[in-house]
């Protein structure tokens, strides 16, 4: 056995090695369009699957990520009811004074003490109201929010160059590091190969 083939069997095993994973990465995403070449059709995984992966992740962040209900208990609490009635306490002040105080006649039954009085009176009533407000709310949300559809439609809008990216910001190291394991591996079947060829002969 010559010494030229000694080291070709082993480099041309990692080449086909690194190749053939290289190959397989590049088609979890190419081609993007299906296309057509002797009669197969060739399409990367994830563009030919993004309608059912889009299914999927929508259904996952509904049933395991976020729901109505998580945002019910994000909200429904006194802290959260107290912050809200306070809002609208101040932006109802600020009719009184800006708006109503601006007009000379109201002006004169609009005194500092007229204007304390009906800021505590409503915030008594809205305190009072908030919590069937939020329950009103959460209905309403419930009727026109749909977590999976919203989530289902924002994945199939998504650009598949844009998704590549992201994948290969996150994880290109190790696509990298399983590019290199290809080629790794295949010298050591090229290594095996001079192995049985020399126990061959």
């Amino acid at each position: 056995m010559s010494f030229i083939t000694i080291i070709s069997i082993p480099l041309i095993s990692a080449l086909i090695g690194w190749l053939t994973n290289y190959v397989a990465i590049k088609m979890l995403f190419r081609p993007h369009l299906p296309l057509k070449i002797l009669g197969f059709t060739f399409q990367g995984i994830l563009p030919r699957r993004k309608s059912d992966l889009a299914i999927q992740i929508g259904q996952t962040v509904e049933q395991e990520l976020i729901s109505h209900d998580d945002i019910r208990k994000a909200v429904d609490n006194p802290e959260f009811h107290k912050g809200l009635s306070s809002s609208v306490i101040d932006a109802v002040e600020k009719v009184i004074v800006n708006k109503l105080g601006a007009n000379p006649m109201l002006a004169m039954f609009l005194s500092g003490d007229i204007v304390s009085s009906i800021k505590a009176m409503l915030a008594e009533e809205v305190e009072k109201e908030v919590p069937q407000f939020m329950e009103q709310m959460f209905e309403k949300m419930e009727q026109y929010i749909d977590f999976k559809e919203l989530v289902t439609r924002k994945v199939n809008e998504f650009d598949m160059n844009r998704l590549e990216q992201i994948v290969y910001d996150i994880a290109g190291k190790e696509l990298k590091t399983i590019e290199r394991l290809g080629g790794a591996l295949g010298f050591l079947v090229g290594l095996v190969q001079l192995a049985i060829f020399a126990i061959a002969r």
